[in-house]
């Protein structure tokens, strides 16, 4: 049972940032399941261990000491992976000491698992694991821990990776998705050709005009505007940049500077939607800001970036890289993973999911569905619908991989998130009876923090108060709108009875005193039936709902025979003598 809606921006209720979160999973099937892939970073100190305790697993050889460590899992829809945790840092408002992170692969809920623990990049209280090598489809467990019990910012962000990129125009990497916030790592050299930025704004009439260069392409899909910002990673780093238009993808040789960056401003650099100049030359200006104008650009034309760390290095030290993200509405060419869904939340397994794949300039395509589906991953070549089954309630992940076979390397992914989750647990009950007067109080609970309660009232709180004798059903809704209903019946109020006393003898004769057969208690015991029979068999009284009314004024004194059959058929049978 459920409500229909899609599920897919539902994320924020169910998801990964909840403030001061403490997290409990301390151990690896209880992995919080991470569902933002993208960029995403945590407030300051929105996680903590502070209920941690230290698991089971044996003390990864990375790290120095094992603490009150926490878990947390993710399918992986890139190669690349960047996992960041910020302690307690100048910068940071946070608690947390000496910050470890590790990750283990294992698709069968941890039964086996590999460690990987070879990429972490430990300084002071910030941990960084980055690794270029991570398959997707693949499930990953993220192992934090600390010296203390404290909290700490989290940052995650997984994706396809663009190719690497080379030190010269022609060994360029050809960018196909431009959705991409991305961070090359170091980069050294000027390829073969050091003079590519010659007759531009960083040409400043040496024999070495490039020093350490990287180099994008890529080809418009639609008309539009094109800025980026390129933030080095060193923020004390001077980065510049070219960029030309090129006549096709693989004509170097003709290449047409339109913009120009060369100021010895450090810190973010590229082109915005506020700068009015096209280029800005070496040095120093108080009209300098690190940004020129922005690009309008037309379908199918081709352009290449250059950017240049103008940063002086000392020999063997390691040159920062940068992260670089794109705005506009322009769009490149190349391959892009999409599907539809025919929906996205189910509240018990063994659903058929439908999938539409939507993909554009790709004829290549590989499927993932994770744990518990009715499929493996398989290799397609064409773009019909397939369908899908779970057989397992959880958070499920499934992957679409795109590319065209005449370039294997653009490779573009997507996913969609599936939710089956169980029905609410749901009870009710009442706190009393209606005997005493005052309205009985009738609660209702669920299973799940995040919920809400509708009663056959129209009320919608937890508790309610009700004063009538009949049934009352509430439906309660968990936080993905999975619902399920409990029941309380407010019988009639029963009054404890006193038992009844039938007496042997009584004299109708007139003196007001002992005048009826007055059974003791009847009152209580409606719809009583009463007979008396004489000593002959014959009937002389009969009543279906006893009222000690039987005066025996028609009938002479004597011995007579009494048969009592009360609503609940309990029976009574004895001797009655009238005295007159």
């Amino acid at each position: 049972m459920k409500i229909l809606f899609n599920l897919l921006l539902f994320l924020s209720l169910c998801s990964f940032a909840i403030a001061q979160d403490i997290l409990k999973n301390d151990e690896p099937e209880n992995a919080k399941y991470i569902t933002s892939f993208t960029n995403y970073c945590s407030g300051q100190n929105e996680y903590n261990n502070l209920e941690a305790t230290k698991s089971s697993v044996n003390k990864p050889p990375c790290w120095d000491s094992l603490g009150n460590d926490v878990w947390f899992k993710f399918t992986a829809v890139g190669n690349f992976v960047d996992i960041k945790i910020v302690g307690n840092t100048a910068s940071n408002d946070a608690t947390l000491e000496n910050p470890r992170i590790v990750i283990y692969l294992s698709n069968d809920n941890f039964n086996t698992h590999t460690e990987i623990c070879d990429k972490l990049i430990i300084k002071g209280n910030e941990a960084e694991f980055v690794n270029y090598n991570i398959s997707i489809g693949s499930v990953y467990f993220v192992r934090i821990s600390g010296s203390n019990n404290g909290t700490f910012k989290f940052c995650f962000t997984n994706y396809v990776p663009p190719p690497f990129p080379g030190p010269d125009c022609n060994s360029a990497a050809i960018l196909s998705d431009e959705n991409l916030v991305f961070a090359p790592p170091s980069f050294k050299g000027s390829g073969l050709d050091f003079n590519e930025g010659k007759n531009t704004c960083i040409d400043t009439d040496v024999d070495t005009i490039e020093h350490n260069t990287i180099w994008y392409k890529w080809t418009c899909a639609n008309d539009g505007n094109l800025a980026f910002t390129i933030t080095p990673q060193n923020p004390n780093d001077d980065l510049d940049f070219v960029l030309f238009k090129l006549p096709s993808i693989n004509d170097c040789a003709n290449k047409f500077p339109i913009r120009c960056m060369a100021s010895a401003e450090t810190g973010p650099t590229g082109l915005d939607f506020n700068s009015e100049d096209y280029e800005e030359y070496p040095g120093f200006s108080s009209t300098h800001d690190n940004f020129v104008k922005y690009v309008s650009m037309t379908k199918g034309e081709t352009y290449a970036l250059m950017i240049e760390n103008f940063t002086t290095y000392a020999e063997g030290e390691i040159i920062s890289g940068f992260n670089i993200g794109f705005d506009g509405e322009l769009q490149f060419v190349g391959p892009k993973a999409s599907f539809n869904i025919s929906d996205t939340l189910f509240c018990e397994p063994n659903h058929p999911i439908t999938l539409s794949n939507t993909s554009t300039d790709a004829n290549r395509y590989q499927w993932y569905f994770g744990e518990g589906a009715d499929k493996d991953p398989y290799l397609s070549m064409t773009t019909q619908p397939i369908t899908v089954t779970y057989s397992n309630y959880g958070i499920k992940q499934i992957i679409l991989k795109a590319w065209a076979s005449v370039n294997p390397s653009e490779i573009n992914a997507y996913s969609r998130l599936v939710y089956i989750m169980p029905l609410p647990q749901v009870t009710a009950v009442s706190d009393s009876n209606l005997c005493d007067g005052s309205a009985i109080k009738l609660t209702a609970s669920n299973d799940d923090p995040i919920n809400h309660y509708i009663w056959s009232t129209g009320e919608t709180f937890n508790e309610i108060y009700v004063t009538e004798e009949k049934e009352y059903t509430v439906t309660s809704y968990n936080r993905y709108e999975c619902f399920n209903s409990a029941t309380v019946v407010i019988e009639p109020c029963e009054i404890p009875k006193d038992s009844i006393e039938i007496p042997n003898v009584f004299t109708p004769n007139n003196d007001d005193v002992n005048q009826y057969f007055e059974i003791k208690n009847i009152e209580q015991y409606p719809n009583s039936k009463l007979i008396v029979i004489d000593r002959w068999g014959k009937t002389v009284y009969e009543s279906n709902n006893y009222k000690n009314d039987w005066d025996s004024k028609k009938n002479a004194g004597g011995t007579y025979f009494y048969f009592l059959e009360m609503e609940d058929g309990i029976k009574y049978k004895g001797i009655i003598t009238v005295l007159k």
